[in-house]
Formats: structure tokens, C-alpha cells, sequence
């Protein structure tokens, strides 16, 4: 049986950990800020590896935004970039519905959380979180409304993960359309999504995040740790860091 807490989560004290601005407060300053940083949303495309033909952004286009403030276009014709900006912004304002749906239906207590996060490991590198989320140990027992999902098993599994790990992780929301949801996201996280999630575990200095998908009624979620691999993935990010830096210095 799960068991879970109710205490209010916040991020655990870190003397690296710093809030460069808040997207609820002030959005001008949470966006200047972000321009400065390879945020954690951009690393996968930023770093050399095998793309899907489809994917859009390149290292290029992320430097041509660094260098002229110029909010980036998705897509490669005119009707793309408008139904990917009509599809980002339906994403932004499903976050919150999302979050306060997946909660709900698991017990998992939760605190929004749109501040831009850096470290001091990383000064080039930030990431916005969507959630905190706390599981300290030996609480009451958990009911998840099983019947809200389609796949109540996955879910439970990512639960049980993280309950194991214990503390305090993140939570970050996705949305998706119903073909990819159930081709894709009922079975595994996307391997372009996979790296978002581990910078902002970085960042935040915490062991866990649950990465929560929504389609239209239905919603599944997946545990990401910090696995064997995580250390030579930091290193990766060092790499990537003082690379981005350099890029930086020279625009």
C-alpha cells in the first residue's frame, strides 16, 4: 500500500541553488533571464545527438535567439509554426488543470512552482519547474482513483518508485494529442523529453521527477531517478556548460 504526506513541499536549503526569476511575477524579467541560460527545455537540442526527422531546432536557431532577443518559430512553414504555437500555448494553460487533476486523483501534494532555477555548478544552465513535491516517510495510506487512468498500473508503478526514494522531487506536466499519447506516452517518456526532466533534477538537487502526461480525459506518469547513469550525465552537463558559456561570451 502507498502512503503519502500532506506537509506543504518545498525544495530542500542548497547553498548552489538560486531563483532567477519568477514567469507568475514578473514574465519580462523570467524571459530576459531565460535568453541568458541554455534552459533545460533546449539541452536535447543543443547537444550532438541522432534528432527525429521531424524535429525543428537546432543549435542554431537557440544561438540566433540568444543573440537577437527574437522569441523563436517553430515548424517549417507558415500552418506548422501556427498550429505548434496554437499547441504550446494550449499546453501552458493545461499545466495547472493537469497538475490539480493528477493530485487529486493520486493524494500527491504538490505546490506550483514557475520560477526559473539555477546552480551555481551550472551558472550557464536554468530550468523552470512546473511542481515541487514532497514524500516524507511513514504517513497514512494513499488512494488513488485508479479509474481515471487507462493504464492505472503505470501509474502506480512511477508512485511506487518514487514513494521508495522518499523526499522531496518534482513533478513536470506535459500534454500531448490523443495519437502520440497512446502511441508513445502509454508506453515509455519519449527519449527528447527524457533529458528535460534530469536537468531540472540537476538543478533542483533532487533525487526524482514524475513526468505527467494529459490527453484530453486521460493521464499517465513515469518516475525519473537519478539511476547509475545520472553522474556521467552531470558530467555531460558540465561539458555542455562551459561550451554554451563560451558561445555566450562571444556574441
Amino acid at each position: 500500500m502507498l502512503s503519502m504526506s500532506k506537509t506543504a513541499p518545498t525544495l530542500p536549503p542548497s547553498k548552489r541553488l538560486r531563483v532567477l526569476g519568477d514567469q507568475q511575477v514578473d514574465e519580462a524579467a523570467w524571459l530576459a533571464a531565460r535568453r541568458k541560460l541554455l534552459t533545460a527545455s533546449d539541452f536535447y537540442s543543443w547537444v550532438d545527438l541522432p534528432k527525429p526527422k521531424w524535429w525543428s531546432t537546432s543549435r542554431d536557431d537557440i544561438i540566433e535567439e540568444k543573440r537577437t532577443g527574437k522569441a523563436r518559430v517553430f515548424g517549417s512553414t507558415p500552418l506548422k509554426q501556427a498550429d505548434t504555437a496554437r499547441a504550446m500555448a494550449w499546453g501552458r494553460q493545461l499545466e495547472v488543470p493537469y497538475l490539480e487533476a493528477f493530485c487529486g486523483a493520486t493524494g500527491l501534494p504538490s505546490s506550483p512552482l514557475h520560477a526559473l532555477l539555477g546552480n551555481d555548478r551550472w551558472p550557464g544552465l536554468g530550468a523552470t519547474l512546473d511542481a515541487v513535491a514532497v514524500i516524507p516517510a511513514g504517513d497514512g495510506p494513499l488512494e488513488v482513483e485508479t479509474e481515471l487512468f487507462s493504464r492505472p498500473d503505470m501509474v502506480l508503478d512511477a508512485l511506487e518508485t518514487v514513494m521508495e526514494l522518499g523526499g522531496t522531487g518534482i513533478i513536470e506536466i506535459k500534454s500531448t494529442n490523443p495519437y502520440s499519447f497512446k502511441k508513445t506516452w502509454l508506453e515509455r517518456v519519449p527519449e527528447y523529453y527524457e533529458m528535460q526532466p534530469r536537468i531540472q533534477m540537476a538543478i533542483a538537487e533532487v533525487d526524482w521527477c514524475l513526468i505527467v502526461c494529459g490527453s484530453g480525459q486521460d493521464m499517465t506518469a513515469h518516475a525519473i531517478t537519478r539511476d547509475e547513469d545520472f553522474d556521467d550525465f552531470e558530467g555531460l552537463m558540465d561539458d555542455v556548460c562551459e561550451e554554451f558559456q563560451k558561445v555566450m561570451e562571444d556574441l
